[in-house]
């Protein structure tokens, strides 16, 4: 029997507490009602309020003070052929509002191969208002596959995390044909073998209880982790109780009334085996938790109890991301209907648990609220097909979902729709409504964003109810955890002068100059009497490579020791589990024919500095070439007599260096000549190539007392001819048309960016992706032909 003052504290309580912790304008009813019960809360109201703060504390006590970021990245395109520069944007948040997170200034990033074992490219780029863009330069010998970009930034990387999330797959070849030969085609199947099954039965809220109706959901995959459509049975001894079958991707649901005693089991009949999967343990007593009604506007929950338990006090906590949204408490006879607001709330996964007046877990629910609050881009072209080397215009407006404009950081990218991986389904709203907030791998995540699949709202519920117990990477355990890390990274790279023989040197104040490979650029600092010190991130923008140089004083010898922070994220992250969505199997084959005008065009070689391999190789730059001409003449006697070919032969005055790589007569014999004429022959001269020492960057910097560090790598420019104004008879074979990060629409949401095809006639698709104010996320495609 419910009771009325019950349902009203439940809804009192919950209004209260929106009131109280959230900072958007409070709903009218919810105030009229708070002032309606202020007389009405008897001896339950101040233990409730009691109880509710310290669940919100438990809560906070992880998350403030703790501020964190997420990376996501996108490239240029998915597809990229050696000699090309890959083109990225890098978007850091807020992991909680989704609104840019200006604390960390320096962004490192790697490009590795798919088995990790190998680094292809290490460099720290700026990050500004919680943006970076930069590119990299893949070089001819880079082996074709599949490789992960990844980026990472003082507060986005903890040494304890388990997944990483903040990576991009690429794959890398050699020329366009590989991709036009032979199909893509999936894979499917009505009957399964049995060891191919993976079979899991998850009942809403994680628990079964005898005498209630439960709700239990299931997903099936094979041993790959790709979904399996399935039909089956639940069996009460040998008999059926009811049928079901997958809904989307494997998953689905059913319902039961467990009596006490009774085992339960389920029989796939899609499978040609007599295998048999039990159910969880059905407890006698408990509670389970029921969504009913997942509204625009408000969540409703029925909470039930085991016929004959005795009243108490529950209390429904909703959290998104880590942050309060609303506490709700009351009294739960038999059962117990709660409404909560959500009107005001973020888009994304909530995480709905109960709790008792002892504060313990009782049951858990994922729901995704309000997945209409998006940042809603549209974009308008003039036709749908342009002639080769045609200027092309695509206007783009941010809007909310009522239709306001919003002032967005988009970026742009549009190239030839063969260099489309359908196998990559990562976009930015999978990346933060998704991948980062549930564990494990998800299959096909686009399909629940987008509006042509009707059924995307309830393959999301089925999605949130097969996650199990504790999926949400942001419940109180993992949260615990996260607070417990260590940041591995900083903006600033520390460093420290380290006495060569301690025992004769007093620590202290040392002097230190930083500055660029031109030295155009210098700055002068100390470190403290231990010797450590820090360089800022406006030192890096001094260039791609930093010198260091110290100046001992008194006696002391010192040697430098900088931070390697490449090698400790190589470190950190040799143990993490790359988390990437799986895409769907069921892809569009491939067009087996070669558009015209597309066979034997290559690509475009840059001029651009050599990759750094996993060994690295030697190298150059200006300043320590420069380095390289010293130390060859530092210390070095060698001379060729004047008007000879003589070496090293003290026969008269003067004398010249020797030139590196031309051959010398030199005196193998005894008694070298003092003076000329001298007689000689074989047997005490010799022919000898020179040449010069040569040094290692190593031995180089520690013979002038230097260290070299990575500053931010230099920014370039996107290419894009403008034939309006250039007259060009050479073939133009480019394949991205436009690479533009950094488009801001205006204050009416708008924006305009321009472009001219190539000479390359196929089908071209466009990505715009961005953020909006108040952490609105958003993504939009266009697609547009280009012919002769």
């Amino acid at each position: 029997m419910k009771s009325t003052f019950a349902i009203l504290s439940m809804i009192f309580y919950s209004c209260f507490y929106v009131i109280k912790r959230l900072t958007e304008r409070i709903p009218v009813q919810c105030f009229l009602l708070f002032l309606l019960l202020m007389a009405t809360r008897q001896a339950l109201s101040q233990p409730s309020k009691v109880i509710m703060d310290q669940l919100a504390g438990r809560l906070n006590a992880y998350t403030d003070n703790q501020p964190q970021a997420s990376v996501y990245l996108r490239t240029s395109k998915d597809i990229f052929e050696s000699v090309e520069d890959l083109w990225f944007k890098a978007y850091l948040l807020d992991a909680q509002s989704y609104v840019p997170f200006g604390l960390d200034k320096t962004l490192y990033v790697r490009l590795v191969n798919k088995n990790r074992d190998s680094v292809v490219w290490e460099e720290k780029y700026f990050v500004k208002n919680g943006v970076a863009a930069g590119h990299i330069f893949l070089d001819r010998s880079l082996p074709e596959g599949d490789y992960f970009l990844s980026a990472y930034s003082a507060h986005s990387f903890y040494n304890n995390r388990p997944h990483y999330q903040a990576i991009k797959m690429v794959k890398v070849i050699r020329q366009t044909n590989s991709l036009l030969k032979g199909k893509a085609t999936g894979i499917t199947s009505d009957l399964h073998p049995q060891q191919s099954i993976q079979f899991s039965i998850l009942p809403e809220g994680g628990q079964l209880v005898s005498g209630i109706r439960n709700t239990v959901a299931f997903k099936a995959v094979d041993k790959s982790g790709e979904p399996l459509d399935v039909t089956g049975k639940l069996l009460q001894g040998n008999l059926p109780v009811t049928t079901f079958k997958s809904a989307h991707a494997g998953m689905g649901s059913f319902y039961f009334t467990p009596i006490p005693g009774v085992k339960y089991q389920v029989q796939l009949t899609s499978l040609k085996t007599d295998k048999l999967y039990p159910l969880p343990a059905i407890r006698d007593k408990g509670m389970v938790i029921h969504l009913l009604k997942n509204e625009k506007d408000s969540l409703t929950f029925n909470i039930i109890q085991s016929p004959g338990s005795v009243k108490q006090a529950v209390f429904l906590r909703v959290q998104i991301r880590g942050r309060i949204q609303s506490i709700a408490a009351g009294i739960l006879g038999d059962s117990l209907k709660v409404k909560i607001p959500t009107i005001n709330l973020p888009q994304g996964i909530a995480e709905v648990t109960l709790f008792d007046q002892e504060l313990r877990p009782l049951a858990e629910r994922l729901v995704y609220l309000n997945p209409d609050k998006a940042l809603n881009i549209s974009t308008s072209l003039s036709r749908e097909s342009y002639k080769t080397r045609e200027k092309v215009s695509v206007k783009i407006k941010t809007v909310d979902k009522d239709g306001k404009p919003v002032p967005a950081n988009i970026g742009v990218s549009v190239y030839d729709n063969i260099y489309h991986n359908a196998e990559d389904v990562k976009d930015i709203l999978t990346h933060y409504y998704l991948s980062t907030q549930l564990k494990g791998k998800i299959y096909n995540p686009g399909y629940y964003f987008d509006p042509g699949h009707n059924d995307r709202k309830e393959a999301m519920d089925l999605l949130l109810l097969t996650q199990g117990w504790r999926c949400y990477l942001w419940n109180e355990d993992e949260l615990k955890e996260l607070k417990q890390g260590k940041q591995v990274l900083t903006d600033s790279t520390k460093g420290r002068l380290i006495a060569v023989n301690p025992k004769k040197t007093t620590p202290k104040q040392q002097m230190l100059m930083v500055f660029s490979t031109d030295e155009s650029q210098k700055r002068m600092l100390m470190s403290d009497s231990s010797g450590q010190f820090a360089l800022a991130p406006e030192d890096f923008v001094k260039g791609r490579w930093l010198y260091l140089k110290h100046f001992d004083a008194g006696n002391g010898k010192y040697t430098l020791s900088v931070e390697d922070y490449f090698k400790a994220i190589a470190d950190f992250s040799k143990n993490m589990e790359y988390e990437y969505p799986v895409a769907d199997r069921t892809m569009k084959e491939k067009k087996d024919d070669i558009p015209p005008g597309r066979m034997n065009m290559g690509t475009i070689n840059l001029d651009e500095v050599k990759v750094v391999a996993k060994k690295q190789t030697v190298f150059r730059d200006k300043y320590m070439g420069h380095l390289d001409s010293l130390a060859k003449f530092e210390g070095n006697t060698d001379f060729v007599a004047p008007n000879s070919s003589w070496l090293n032969i003290p026969v008269g005055y003067g004398g010249t260096r020797p030139v590196e790589g031309k051959t010398y007569i030199t005196w193998n014999g005894p008694n070298p000549p003092s003076s000329f004429p001298f007689s000689f022959d074989a047997t005490n001269s010799k022919h000898v190539v020179y040449h010069y020492p040569k040094f290692t960057e190593e031995e180089l910097l520690k013979k002038f007392n230097l260290s070299r560090i990575k500053g931010y790598y230099e920014q370039r420019e996107f290419y894009q001819p403008d034939f309006d104004k250039e007259q060009n008879s050479l073939p133009d074979y480019r394949n991205t048309l436009l690479w533009a990060p950094d488009v801001i629409t205006n204050e009416n949401g708008e924006a305009i960016v321009e472009f001219f095809c190539s000479d390359i006639n196929s089908s071209f698709l466009g990505i715009v992706e961005g953020i909006g104010q108040e952490g609105l996320l958003g993504k939009k495609e266009f697609h547009f032909n280009v012919v002769k």
